[in-house]
């Protein structure tokens, strides 16, 4: 087998698809179509040579082949993150990038003065997505969690458990706002409350607005809906919801200065409103 005439191109959708041990799981990870990566994968198995894949109905396992293939593609990927990483250090400031999902980007903004400041040579980047980034391939360098991860090569801290509720402006408010993402909050609304739902909105920030508009009830977690005086907690924290904040970065970023720093920040300011955050 030798892949060094294979197109970069071909060798990250196999990663892909290796990873996600199927050809839907790896479209979202790639952005090709289920039916391009069966295409793609069969091209670049007789371009090298060899069965790559045992194609089953419940997805793609690896052959001793593939996965050879597999730990040599994930080196020579991580080689090229470090080798950007090198270049964006040169170009300028440090960006330090960090991944949350809406509510908790919402709390960072509100204590960004704690967490960075001009002059400190480095810019922070907030990306607000339910979408988990891979901190593996560096799509962030620090991302909250709202369970124990389970990649390899992460450095992980427990933070706080989180709470969470139902919120309205008035007690009188009865029906339900359904979110389009697939959250966990999202989804104890629709196995619950999918009779009472009045309106539903693709985003909880729209879905927010619609609340405070007075349209209906929905699920925030307790650190934003306690704080908020335009409503009011019409439910006992849900049982069912109930978490953990996790933050990870991965291990060979970690001792970076400005990353450490950040991380650092974090830490302190979240730990301090524990008792915010579980409700």
């Amino acid at each position: 087998m030798n892949e060094g005439n294979v197109a970069w191109d071909d060798l990250r959708l196999f990663l892909g698809v290796a990873e996600a041990a199927s050809l839907a799981g790896a479209v979202d990870k790639t952005g090709a179509s289920a039916p391009t990566l069966g295409r793609r994968m069969d091209r670049l198995e007789q371009s090298l040579g060899v069965r790559l894949f045992e194609r089953h109905a419940r997805g793609y396992d690896l052959t001793a082949h593939g996965a050879s293939l597999l730990t040599r593609v994930q080196e020579i990927e991580q080689r090229v993150i470090e080798a950007k990483q090198e270049a964006a250090l040169e170009a300028g400031p440090e960006v330090v990038h960090v991944s949350a999902g809406t509510w908790m980007t919402t709390y960072l903004t509100e204590k960004i003065s704690e967490i960075c400041t001009p002059g400190e040579g480095f810019q922070l980047y907030l990306s607000a997505e339910e979408r988990r980034a891979d901190i593996g391939r560096r799509e962030a360098l620090i991302g909250f969690r709202n369970k124990r991860p389970e990649e390899a090569n992460l450095v992980m801290r427990r933070l706080c458990p989180l709470g969470y509720a139902a919120y309205a402006v008035g007690r009188d408010v009865r029906g339900w706002i359904e979110v389009g993402a697939d959250t966990p909050s999202a989804r104890w609304v629709r196995q619950h409350h999918r009779p009472d739902t009045v309106i539903g909105a693709s985003t909880p920030i729209s879905a927010f607005q619609l609340c405070l508009a007075g349209v209906g009830r929905m699920v925030l977690p307790c650190f934003i809906g306690d704080p908020d005086e335009r409503l009011v907690r019409v439910s006992d924290t849900i049982t069912g919801l109930a978490s953990e904040s996790w933050m990870v970065t991965h291990q060979a970023d970690r001792h970076r200065p400005n990353v450490r720093k950040v991380i650092d920040r974090l830490v302190s300011i979240v730990t301090r409103d524990a008792a915010r955050f579980a409700g």
